[in-house]
């Protein structure tokens, strides 16, 4: 049984409920949201039509999401970036105005800064019983949610993502695959086998085509698989996947992005260079 309620905490509810939410408090007085609520029912007090306006209209604006951030992006790198790992490793709900990303929490400290460009997006560390520290960055906001089901985010585990990338600047474009691989990619070295790949995984359903349609844009060869539970589309060659990294990357970190996507990629692509110095007429003849 918990605490008993003092003439100072009941003052307090008086006092503060028009100003701050169940929730805030119930972290001030220690107590929790349910005994909050039926103290403030036994006490008999209600908010007023505009005390529940005012109360409302200071909640959007602090923790509003600026939705035009990403349907008149400005920064078109950083919003085609967020879009491409929203793409990935987003959840976009069908029922509410939710989304979500869940990540690990050490790689969402490389990203958490880009998010928060576009408004408030809370955080939420995960420990779970195996594997790494998670940590699930969402927000909720009927706007963007709009922009992104109407973009097919809400499919996007078996279609492409055509709509998003149409008509989208080079830009936008460089960024917005950078998300996408840094989310469902998988950079692959292994200098002892002469091994390095570049592989973007999805559902068995798949479909490929926007990202097939830009690597054959920067002559990159490539093979798509399926297995029992899922597809990918693979790079192996090596004047490919030095055109694709290339293409999303500049040679030093930007701030934009996984800092190990970014780190493996510039390695393969030092391995590639290092090869074609020792080795320029097999790479010439066979890459």
């Amino acid at each position: 049984m918990g605490s008993k309620w003092t003439k100072k905490d009941e003052k307090f509810i008086i006092d503060n409920y028009k100003l701050l939410t169940t929730t805030i408090l119930s972290q001030k007085l220690n107590r929790t949201k349910i005994a909050v609520k039926n103290k403030i029912q036994k006490l008999g007090i209600k908010l007023d039509k505009k005390s529940k306006k005012e109360r409302y209209k200071q909640r959007k604006q602090k923790h509003s999401i600026n939705a035009n951030f990403f349907i008149y992006p400005k920064n078109e790198l950083i919003a085609g970036y967020l879009l491409g790992f929203i793409w990935a490793d987003g959840y976009v709900n069908k029922k509410t105005n939710a989304i979500s990303v869940y990540i690990t929490t050490k790689d969402m400290e490389d990203i958490k800064k880009l998010f928060l460009k576009s408004g408030d997006w809370r955080t939420y560390n995960v420990i779970p019983k195996i594997g790494k520290p998670l940590t699930r960055i969402g927000c909720h906001c009927w706007k963007l949610h709009e922009f992104l089901t109407e973009n097919d985010y809400q499919n996007k585990s078996f279609l492409s993502p055509d709509k998003i990338v149409k008509d989208k600047s080079d830009i936008f474009l460089r960024g917005f695959w950078r998300g996408y691989l840094d989310g469902d990619g998988c950079y692959y070295l292994n200098a002892k086998n002469r091994k390095k790949i570049i592989n973007l995984c999805g559902n068995k359903q798949q479909n490929w085509s926007a990202y097939t349609r830009m690597l054959k844009s920067l002559n990159c060869k490539f093979t798509k698989k399926i297995n029992k539970t899922s597809s990918y589309v693979s790079i192996c060659d090596a004047d490919s996947i030095l055109n694709l990294v290339n293409y999303i990357y500049n040679n030093k970190y930007d701030g934009i992005g996984l800092k190990r996507k970014f780190a493996k990629a510039q390695q393969i692509k030092q391995y590639i260079k290092e090869r074609m110095n020792k080795m320029p007429w097999y790479y010439s003849s066979y890459s």
